[in-house]
């Protein structure tokens, strides 16, 4: 992997205020993060951020310390998801998913970046 950890990004959040000299930031994997698994290399500036957890709850980003960020691949559509951490002897991870999971994953987190048919091109929603 590299990088030098994640990279806060402010935000504007609207309905709130920050208190004075606050910043309101949030944890992102860094453009340059990277990892190879499995002789495959996963790359966050190569590809789309669809979901993460990184909503604001009224006084951070951050979930219990973890965030975590969905990605796919803009090279062969391939699916992986970062975990990045604040806790002390914990380390970030990036996971390959396969489609399923990926879907999974993109349900149940709450900060979509793209709609679910762009994010998955392949699946059929169907009416309930």
């Amino acid at each position: 992997m590299t990088g030098t950890g994640p990279e806060p990004i402010t935000r504007e959040t609207p309905g709130m205020v920050p208190a004075p000299g606050m910043e309101v930031t949030s944890m992102k994997p860094p453009e340059d993060y990277e990892a190879i698994v499995n002789r495959k290399r996963y790359s966050v500036k190569e590809s789309v951020l669809l979901a993460g957890d990184d909503y604001w709850d009224g006084h951070n980003y951050e979930r219990r310390g973890t965030n975590t960020f969905l990605y796919r691949t803009t090279k062969t559509g391939a699916y992986f998801w970062i975990g990045l951490t604040q806790w002390q002897g914990d380390r970030d991870e990036l996971v390959p998913v396969d489609v399923d999971q990926a879907y999974q994953m993109y349900e149940r987190l709450k900060e979509k970046r793209v709609p679910v048919h762009e994010a998955f091109p392949d699946i059929v929603i169907e009416d309930a």
